[in-house]
């Protein structure tokens, strides 16, 4: 067998152990010694494996200690990712279409896990909404009635990739309801609003979808009247 092909079956054992839940984040995984013992290879293999996955930030080695799998701070793994995103910004629509399935979904686990204090912040932040209607702030508020959603879900993956979507958007979003006005979030808002206080998931998934909906179909509207205007011209 290749030195390669051996390097490749340590860091698969590693990662199979990992996926299974064998070792957990913070934990110290196997010797480089045990590991040689365990599959049949040179210490080489075993090294060049253990490199590797400390590259990908898979494990840890620490000095004198041994080598951990390492815990993922999500929220540090979003802020990276996030500013490579906005210097090269996505797409408005593909964003929007994202959202057409992750958004219910949120509303959904938002309605499960449910507490007054939550659904207080959410409303909190619709009312901002409606105050700032006439400015720049009407979308800020709009993007956090979102992530509200998401905090209110208390799923860490879920929580890191709205926060995401926002620190992204932030970027379109001005210019978009420049165009569009505030008119149909605000009244998707208050609708998606008066069903999350009735305990009504069903109509508050439907309504988000909605929403996000008629958002495409006004920019994809805006975008060709854009195009029929400088055809024109």
């Amino acid at each position: 067998m290749a030195d390669s092909a051996r390097s490749n079956l340590v860091y698969d054992y590693i990662i199979e152990s990992i996926q299974s839940g064998k070792w957990r984040p913070g934990e110290k995984i196997t010797t480089e010694n045990d590991l040689c013992d365990l599959l049949g290879v040179s210490r080489a293999a075993v090294r060049a494996a253990l490199d590797r996955l400390s590259a990908l930030g898979v494990l840890e080695k620490r000095k004198g200690s041994g080598t951990f799998v390492r815990e993922i701070d999500l929220g540090r793994l979003i802020g990276d990712i996030a500013p490579l995103l906005t210097l090269q910004p996505l797409d408005l629509l593909d964003i929007l279409n994202f959202r057409l399935y992750f958004e219910p979904g949120n509303v959904r686990e938002f309605m499960r896990h449910q507490d007054a204090a939550r659904i207080s912040a959410l409303q909190a932040t619709y009312d901002r909404m409606v105050h700032h209607a006439a400015s720049r702030d009407f979308y800020l508020a709009d993007l956090e009635f979102h992530r509200e959603i998401a905090r209110g879900t208390h799923n860490p993956v879920t929580i890191a990739i709205s926060d995401m979507l926002t620190a992204v958007m932030e970027q379109s979003f001005g210019a978009m309801y420049a165009r569009i006005g505030p008119e149909i979030g605000l009244r998707y808002h208050q609708n998606i609003m008066e069903a999350i206080n009735h305990r009504e998931t069903d109509l508050a998934m439907l309504l988000m979808k909605r929403h996000i909906e008629e958002n495409i179909a006004r920019i994809i509207q805006i975008q060709q009247e854009t195009d029929d205007a400088q055809t024109t011209d």
